[in-house]
């Protein structure tokens, strides 16, 4: 049920790996060169935001099971929010960090505004949740 602990758990934790994965993306837009924000940015996307989107949506996968029937795989919110989540790892791994590693800004911002793009339509997805009755 959605009301037991071990649910809260996983879905707490889905929520706060997701803000983490999304850090980069928001403060992307704050001004700064490679040697500022930016390269702090870089420097930790290896190794704390991609770690923090795949775990997201393993969290998710286990709220889902958590949930006791309440959410469930067939449902189409479900499945759109997994090809998002897909989308989202394809990007951040094909643009953002191999631009980082080519030391590319223009891939790196390119693949951030995909993500910000992906981020709002997963935000929709959340929240109204398609198909869900």
């Amino acid at each position: 049920m959605i009301e037991d602990t071990g649910f809260r758990i996983v879905y707490f934790l889905h929520i706060l790996t997701v803000v983490v994965a999304f850090a980069p993306t928001v403060i992307a837009v704050l001004p700064g060169g490679r040697d500022g924000t930016l390269g702090l940015l870089d420097r930790a996307g290896r190794q704390i935001y991609a770690p923090a989107l795949i775990l997201a949506g393993l969290f998710g996968i286990l709220a889902i099971v958590t949930s006791d029937d309440v959410f469930e795989f067939d449902q189409t919110w479900i499945s759109l929010a997994f090809v998002v989540w897909i989308a989202m790892n394809g990007v951040y791994h094909a643009l953002v960090l191999a631009g980082q590693r080519q030391n590319d800004g223009a891939k790196v911002n390119n693949g951030q505004a995909i993500m910000t793009v992906l981020l709002l339509i997963m935000l929709y997805i959340m929240i109204w949740k398609p198909g869900w009755p």
